[in-house]
């Protein structure tokens, strides 16, 4: 009885590994979704050519756009599902109908989002990716949350240590007649929105996920145009192993660039390697 017993046990273990073997295996090549999210005055154009460099090197496509009114109302248009093609990322524009809220507005606004593609495509892991203020959203909204189950973060020429309003606007006039709102305020240097987000961004240390951070270096001034190296990569003063990566590149040209798709792209994969072998 007891080499009986002893027998099934160990059929069972056998049975057991060779179940998690074929699991893992029938799991490689599905990336999980990428959200990418827009910075101050940013729009529908804002990941456009990133996203068509993605399917043209078959490295990712576009599964849906994301639109969220003022009211923080989510509505998606699915292209494709997610998981549906094999070794690409499913991409996901995000849009803010409101592109000059505030930093706690659109951190919420990342919640809704999140919620309603887990409720629709029952997804499970992601990855965030933000341009500009985009970044400090997901940041937010990652301190406000802490969802165990995101798998990556990316801030492409965030400016976590806030930047100069007459910088900005000098490359995005825009901002000129934006410059009294929420987001506008927030963004600046020491402003409340940003120093709350640094004394909080220690929270991020509990999630344990993979960061990234891309910053802009234009002829060794220190800088995008817009945004500060040092401001792009000041993440790392309060989160520990951030991988940071430095381009000599204006601030609207980091999501504009193939160089930085690259990166971006060899990141999002080793950020998955653990979860898929």
């Amino acid at each position: 009885m007891k080499a009986f017993i002893i027998g099934l046990l160990t059929l069972l273990i056998v049975f057991l590994g060779i179940w998690k073997t074929q699991k893992a295996v029938g799991e490689q090549g599905r990336y999980e979704p990428v959200l990418l999210f827009h910075g101050f005055l940013g729009g529908e154009r804002s990941y456009k050519t990133l996203m068509e460099r993605f399917e043209e090197n078959g490295q990712g496509y576009k599964a849906a756009v994301c639109r969220v009114n003022e009211r923080g109302v989510v509505s998606c248009v699915h292209k494709y599902h997610f998981q549906q093609k094999k070794d690409q990322f499913p991409l996901v524009q995000v849009i803010f109908e409101d592109d000059h809220a505030s930093i706690s507005k659109q951190g919420k606004w990342v919640q809704n989002v999140v919620k309603k593609l887990k409720e629709k495509e029952k997804m499970e892991g992601y990855h965030l990716v933000g341009h500009s203020m985009g970044g400090l959203a997901a940041i937010k909204y990652l301190e406000e949350t802490q969802d165990k189950s995101v798998k990556s973060l990316t801030t492409i020429g965030t400016p976590v240590g806030g930047l100069d309003i007459d910088e900005l606007a000098v490359n995005y006039p825009k901002t000129e007649s934006n410059r009294m709102s929420e987001g506008a305020k927030d963004l600046q240097y020491h402003s409340e929105a940003i120093t709350k987000l640094q004394k909080e961004a220690t929270k991020l240390k509990e999630l344990r996920i993979p960061i990234l951070s891309v910053a802009g270096n234009v002829k060794h001034k220190g800088g995008d145009g817009s945004v500060l190296t040092e401001s792009a990569f000041s993440l790392e003063n309060y989160v520990p192993n951030v991988q940071k990566k430095e381009f000599p590149l204006l601030h609207s040209a980091l999501h504009e660039s193939s160089a930085v798709d690259k990166v971006l792209y060899t990141f999002l994969k080793d950020s998955e390697k653990d979860d898929r072998i």
